[in-house]
């Protein structure tokens, strides 16, 4: 071998071997994506909302590090048809957040409240603008509209 060459090719060579190691590693994962759609209620126009989660796995053959497993989960308030057509993103929710959905009688506002909180947010649909954070000293159980959207009777309790 001429040494010279070696010498020219070292950052290629370099390369080879990381890209080789990181293929024996993940053992050359795919990435897929997967949606969950959670809590769905109706508007009183017909459509539906609800909370899409938004998963990407990377699979294969596991590796000498497994390779495979949950990478990243998104959650995002989405609306549609009543069909499921025309889905369209209306918020951006973060990480494993479920909330429960609540749309007022006459569809002017949403409220918002995930388990095992103290808090309720109300929204104005037109805009998606907070309207009201309700914060309380105990857990919510539950809540619903008065038929004016007026006012939330909310039960809670315990620790």
């Amino acid at each position: 071998m001429d040494v010279r060459w070696l010498k020219g090719m070292a950052g290629s060579v370099l390369v080879t071997v990381v890209a080789t190691l990181c293929m024996l590693l993940t053992s050359c994962a795919q990435r897929q994506t997967s949606s969950t759609w959670y809590n769905p209620t109706w508007t009183p126009s017909g459509n539906i909302m609800a909370v899409r989660e938004d998963s990407t796995y990377y699979s294969g053959g596991g590796g000498l590090l497994g390779g495979s497993g949950a990478a990243d989960t998104n959650c995002v308030l989405v609306e549609m048809g009543g069909d499921g057509s025309n889905e369209r993103v209306l918020m951006e929710l973060g990480r494993e957040v479920t909330p429960r959905i609540n749309v007022s009688p006459l569809g002017t506002y949403f409220a918002l409240h995930e388990n095992q909180s103290k808090v309720i947010r109300i929204y104005r649909r037109a805009d998606m603008g907070l309207v009201k954070e309700i914060v309380r000293d105990v857990n919510v159980a539950g809540y619903d509209w008065s038929p004016n959207e007026q006012y939330l009777a909310i039960g809670g309790g315990g620790v």
